[in-house]
């Protein structure tokens, strides 16, 4: 493969800008880099004995990653006195003779965010929960377990890395103390991860008929719909935990009442069509063509072998 290294040094690279953006994503994106670097180990048997071949190409990734890692925790040092403290980590400063004294901020390591005792709740709050659950927020992305078992065998990997991502993605989330992501709308902790869980949904599709494609639409014309409130009203809910105790609504409700009262977070809405229809009106006219864009994709494609066993 004469892109081996290109794609080496890709994979490094965007790895370890995965990680300068958010720490987790070491974690996440780690099935990537170690499926794509033990690439470079390959056993043939010949004459009865094993025959081990490297190729070093491979290699490039994570040199590249460690290097730019590297750059990382120097940063760290430089900023927070030790390359395994995050900024996320350090203790608020309440006092401006905190910061007059020059000394290095000390805080937590990042092991101290993954708790197994949380993960019952979390995985509650990702999954079922009213305020955050994929079941009321985006079920279609639940569709994946269609798409599982059916890749040929030399494209098992790309199964492996679809199903792995979301999967590390839950359980390390699932343990933060937070699961709730803030005032977010629907998981925002795994919007990273939901395109895979929705490719492998996608290659569901191709294992069954007619049937299969009614329950794919009905639920992607549901989750499409819950979803679209987010960008014309507001994506800034309340979690359960919080809004109870505040007397606050903690659920898409409140997208759908600014809806009906016509207060959109749409410029375009705003400043060109308040005066000449409804906010319902504009919300459905985006829905259809959202939903008629869907079901061409749903309905129009052929079913391939390619891809299955």
């Amino acid at each position: 493969d004469k892109y081996i290294l290109l794609r080496a040094f890709g994979i490094g690279f965007l790895y370890a800008l995965a990680v300068f953006i958010d720490f987790p994503n070491l974690i996440i994106f780690f099935p990537i880099a170690f499926l794509f670097t033990i690439k470079a180990f390959k056993i043939n048997k010949k004459k009865g004995a094993f025959e081990l071949h490297i190729d070093w190409r491979y290699f490039v990734a994570p040199i590249i990653f460690v290097g730019l890692m590297g750059i990382y925790c120097w940063s760290n040092y430089i900023n927070f006195g030790s390359p395994t403290v995050f900024s996320n980590f350090l203790p608020r400063v309440r006092d401006v003779t905190a910061i007059q004294s020059k000394i290095h901020e000390t805080g937590r390591s990042p092991s101290s965010a993954a708790n197994t005792r949380n993960m019952l709740e979390g995985l509650r709050s990702f999954i079922f929960s009213e305020d955050r659950g994929f079941i009321r927020y985006t079920p279609i992305v639940l569709l994946f377990i269609f798409g599982l078992g059916y890749l040929k065998r030399k494209m098992r990997d790309i199964e492996v890395i679809l199903l792995t991502l979301p999967l590390v993605c839950l359980l390390l989330y699932s343990m933060f103390g937070d699961p709730y992501g803030g005032w977010a709308f629907g998981s925002r902790y795994m919007l990273a991860v939901m395109p895979e869980l929705c490719i492998l949904g996608a290659i569901g599709l191709q294992r069954f008929g007619f049937f299969a494609k009614i329950l794919y639409s009905l639920v992607f014309i549901y989750s499409v719909s819950i979803s679209l409130l987010a960008p014309l009203t507001t994506n800034v809910i309340p979690p359960k935990v919080e809004a109870v105790g505040l007397g606050l609504p903690y659920d898409y409700s409140i997208n759908l009442r600014m809806l009906t009262n016509n207060e959109l977070n749409s410029f375009f809405y705003n400043h060109v069509l308040q005066a000449r229809i409804s906010g319902v009106d504009y919300y459905s006219m985006i829905l259809i063509l959202v939903v008629l864009i869907g079901a061409f994709v749903i309905w129009y494609p052929k079913k391939y072998e390619t891809y299955s066993k």
